[in-house]
């Protein structure tokens, strides 16, 4: 599954069998709506340690030609291109810095899905429910950028 927003605008999530296809398509809705300008900010939790790294291997092994969507790999939790809650918050240790830890204990309303976790993701993919795996993934964009926006005063 992939789930994405590009500023304030609705959260897009999609789920589907055909892992290729699913990706391809992503990465061709984002191109269209944001560009490939190097002025994009990717915004995700532990996005540069999990999701760039995973859709980045996923392309390669799915023989998906690179995206310049994509942005260049980094190592700063903050540079022109990706900012990543986690390491904005966490520096390096990570532990009890979760997404869904860090929306309570800032008090915000936002919260992530309370009857699936990311460890429900292949059981819910192998009965089929695809559905709850694409509001999963969308919620968890939601509680990302109002994440995002409630530190950045702080931190940009």
């Amino acid at each position: 599954a992939i789930a994405w927003a590009i500023n304030d605008g609705p959260v897009h999530s999609l789920c589907m069998t055909e892992e290729r296809e699913m990706i391809q398509h992503a990465l061709d809705v984002i191109k269209t709506d944001a560009g490939d300008h190097p002025s994009n900010i990717w915004v995700g939790h532990n996005i540069q340690e999990f999701d760039l790294p995973v859709l980045r291997f996923r392309c390669m092994d799915l023989n998906i030609v690179r995206s310049q969507v994509l942005p260049p790999k980094t190592s700063k939790y903050n540079d022109e291109c990706v900012h990543d809650t986690l390491k904005m918050l966490a520096g390096r240790d990570f532990k009890g810095y979760g997404l869904d830890n860090m929306a309570r204990r800032l008090g915000m309303s936002e919260q992530k899905t309370p009857d699936v976790s990311g460890a429900d993701v292949l059981y819910l993919w192998q009965t089929g429910e695809l559905e709850k795996i694409k509001q999963y993934c969308a919620q968890d964009v939601e509680v990302t950028r109002a994440l995002y926006h409630r530190i950045s005063l702080w931190y940009l």
